[in-house]
């Protein structure tokens, strides 16, 4: 119930994730709430370094885990679609799974459960 209540949050946040800026970004800030609210931070670090045109497009959602975001194999490409100009992609993600999986009580499968969620997001790329 838990997964499936968080799979459609983030279908909704994700409607509401970054609108496409003017120009594609170069960057695209892609995860959980590390990505969410840093995002902002790293974009001024390249206009503070003489780099303006190093735009960041934030398609992060606070709470989110590996888990929930390989359910959703599409999000990552479509992110990065959205971007064509896109150099670099900045993947926060399984910080959120390492709590879950210590709070259920989950230690062994841990490693390759993150692991395989991300794999499952960077193959969709």
């Amino acid at each position: 119930m838990r997964d499936a209540w968080n799979i459609g949050v983030l279908g909704i946040c994700l409607s509401f994730a970054a609108a496409p800026a003017a120009h594609a970004a170069r960057v695209v800030v892609f995860g959980d709430s590390w990505a969410n609210q840093g995002w902002d931070e790293f974009a001024q670090v390249f206009v503070d370094r003489g780099h303006p045109e190093m735009t960041v497009a934030e398609y992060a959602v606070g709470g989110t885990t590996a888990e929930g975001w390989a359910a959703q194999p599409d999000a990552l490409p479509n992110a990065v679609a959205e971007n064509p100009d896109a150099a670099y992609v900045w993947l926060s993600i399984g910080g959120n799974d390492i709590k879950a999986h210590l709070k259920d009580g989950r230690f062994r499968s841990l490693r390759r459960d993150n692991r395989d969620n991300i794999r499952i997001m960077l193959d969709a790329l």
